[in-house]
């Protein structure tokens, strides 16, 4: 969120420069790039992950439902 928010406000910066006839300076475009890009990473990233916690949840419910499949498969072949 502190990149997002870092974004918008470089973004704010340029948009008043622009606004008051002004030229923006490279260091502003160059970081208003860079921040962008880490934006665009750290989504990336957090996509991923989430990717892999959803992967993971349906094999932990897959062996979930095995494992209760083979638990009530034991307890009905012991019951008499």
């Amino acid at each position: 969120r502190s990149q997002e928010k870092s974004l918008a406000e470089l973004l704010a910066h340029a948009a008043a420069l622009e606004r008051d006839g002004q030229k923006v300076p490279p260091a502003i475009t160059d970081s208003i790039a860079r921040t962008r890009d880490q934006v665009n990473d750290q989504r990336a990233y957090l996509e991923r992950r989430e990717n892999e916690r959803a992967a993971l949840q349906t094999e932990y419910d897959q062996l979930l439902a095995r494992y209760r499949e083979l638990k009530s498969a034991a307890n009905d072949s012991s019951t008499p």
